[in-house]
């Protein structure tokens, strides 16, 4: 049973995995479920593989932009952005816990996506720009 957390008052309460929200402080604050960092890093981690896998997948097959242009294109924009077009298994699921998880974590894993994107367009643009 996991472990939700009132963001308001920070009451916890272990409860059967559904939606909830805090009985002190009303249906206005929905009640998170209560993650430890090293989950939180596995599930970023996981979400930036998969939105990659997915854009790699897009600018080689599907774009008609130089698909070095098409990994700087999408290095400019943030992990929420890329997660809402990108994903497509569980999208709901996933993108709830982008908005769930801690802003450090989230900034690291936004950081980490964007530098992947950019180190990609760059080794491309070595090896296939023209000059």
């Amino acid at each position: 049973m996991p472990t939700y957390v009132c963001p308001n008052c920070g009451r916890t309460a272990s409860l059967p995995e559904g939606d909830y929200y805090c009985k002190v402080c009303g249906p206005d604050y929905p009640l998170v479920v209560k993650r430890s960092r090293a989950e939180w890093e596995r599930i970023a981690d996981s979400i930036v593989n998969e939105i990659y896998n997915e854009i790699h997948y897009f600018c080689w097959h599907i774009s008609d932009e130089p698909v070095y242009e098409c990994f700087y294109t999408h290095a400019i924009e943030d992990l929420y952005t890329l997660a809402s077009i990108y994903i497509r298994e569980d999208a709901e699921r996933k993108l709830k816990l982008i908005g769930e998880m801690p802003d450090d974590i989230y900034d690291k894993y936004n950081m980490k996506l964007q530098r992947m994107l950019e180190r990609t367009a760059k080794e491309l643009e070595r090896k296939y720009a023209r000059r």
